[in-house]
């Protein structure tokens, strides 16, 4: 169903908003919303739930967790059932939901209460891309942006008739619900690629192809295997050896040059950081440091053929980001670059990291600082299986079609969910807006995807 405009609209007054329906008021939100400033000390804090910005997934609306009854910081706010909750940290995260319960939340959610304007309603205007975008042109510090109350309380949100308030958000309840249900059915479709592509990725790097895919590998299929003696690798072909990885391989450190000189920095040498390992093969970097800030460090460059990982951060909580440079690079502290011996392809040994991910996960310490830490004393004592170098180069060449064609499915997934999501937001900020009439209207189908 196609949606239609209102029969009338008249100025807003704000440039931000644009003509609205003319029966419909416009209001600075703390007069529309007026802020619940009710807080409470943690060590006197009530037996209630507690909602941190983490328990609120962006743009959706919906909390994803509550902590019972814990509370971690020393001053919460309280807010009631029914209130609107929205994040002033990091606003462009679209943090904000309606309370369905009593409850404690951190001091970085705003609590508004009910007055001229219906809590769903309410909370697809706080969603709205113009008052997400507008809210964060005022954050201030660079690293943990935030806006005032007063910022966010003199924004204007409109405030049609009751009767319509209730219709808009009932619109767009069962606009976004189609919306989300697809979602998530592509969200399941891709997982289940990444468990494919895992999978597939550990049959090759333990010898346990199928006759098809030795096949189409260039390898011979059905080989005798052992038990390799190592738990989690399972049983690999009796020719295959099975080596810690320091003993096939040597390891590089990297720094980071002081920011206090700016003549160490945007210079043309690459320099890899854990903000970079989002791609198998690095070919550039975010950013690059020049010779004299190569030379003041002790950083070194890193040829062609290195397998570089993330050695230190809070992705080694789920993830091992392991790639291959391209060109020279240098690398921060928080990497390691793997030069392998003249046995190793290092292709094969990306691979190998690659499907052991898990196991370096599970590895990965935490610190002192609260972070994660895979040493490199375990990293080099880390068992490796070994295949002839012929077999190690075909088996990472079968590696890189066969997941390159399951990649190019997650990327046309993740594009379509993108999509979707964009599709999402547009429609609320045409709705919440009243640039389009959902009085009695059926919310439209989700475009395919």
């Amino acid at each position: 169903m196609k949606l239609s405009a209102y029969p009338a609209y008249r100025p807003s007054g704000v440039g931000t908003l644009g003509p609205v329906p003319a029966h419909w008021a416009v209001e600075p939100l703390r007069i529309a919303a007026p802020r619940r400033d009710e807080r409470v000390e943690a060590d006197a804090a009530p037996a209630l739930p507690y909602l941190g910005l983490d328990s609120i997934e962006p743009a959706t609306g919906r909390i994803v967790r509550t902590d019972e009854r814990v509370v971690p910081e020393a001053v919460c706010n309280r807010f009631r059932a029914g209130d609107t909750l929205f994040g002033k940290l990091r606003p462009y995260l679209a943090k904000a939901c309606v309370a369905p319960f009593d409850g404690l939340c951190s001091t970085e959610l705003l609590v508004l209460a009910r007055r001229a304007v219906e809590p769903r309603m309410l909370l697809y205007q706080l969603l709205s891309p113009r008052f997400v975008s507008l809210v964060q042109s005022s954050t201030f510090g660079a690293k943990m942006p935030r806006a005032t109350w007063e910022f966010i309380g003199a924004c204007a949100v409109v405030v049609p008739p009751p009767g319509e308030q209730r219709a808009v958000a009932a619109f767009l309840d069962a606009a976004t619900a189609r919306i989300d249900r697809l979602i998530a059915r592509k969200r399941t479709l891709m997982a289940r690629i990444r468990e494919k592509r895992a999978a597939v990725v550990w049959r090759a790097v333990t010898g346990a192809l199928s006759a098809a895919e030795a096949e189409r590998a260039g390898m011979e299929p059905g080989p005798a295997t052992r038990n390799s003696g190592v738990g989690w690798m399972g049983h690999l072909p009796t020719h295959w050896r099975v080596v810690p990885l320091g003993t096939v391989a040597r390891f590089r450190g990297g720094a980071t040059p002081t920011r206090i000189d700016p003549d160490f920095w945007d210079g043309g040498i690459p320099w890899v950081s854990p903000k970079d390992m989002k791609r198998a093969r690095i070919v550039d970097t975010a950013e690059h440091v020049s010779e004299p800030g190569v030379r003041a460090t002790g950083l070194s460059l890193i040829a062609p053929g290195a397998v570089l990982v993330v050695v230190r951060g809070m992705i080694l909580a789920h993830s091992f980001p392991v790639a291959i440079n391209q060109v020279p690079v240098t690398i921060n502290q928080d990497m390691k670059a793997i030069v392998p011996s003249d046995a190793v392809d290092a292709r094969f040994l990306a691979w190998v990291l690659t499907g052991s991910a898990r196991v370096l996960v599970a590895l990965a310490d935490e610190s002192a600082h609260g972070t994660r830490k895979l040493d490199a004393a375990v990293l080099a004592t880390h068992p490796v299986p070994l295949p002839p170098l012929p077999e190690q180069r075909a088996i990472a060449g079968w590696l890189d079609r066969e997941t390159a064609r399951l990649d190019r499915l997650i990327a046309t997934l993740e594009a379509t969910i993108t999509r979707l999501r964009e599709y999402r937001a547009a429609l609320i900020g045409i709705v919440v807006s009243g640039q389009a009439d959902v009085r009695g209207a059926v919310p439209p189908a989700s475009p395919a995807g």
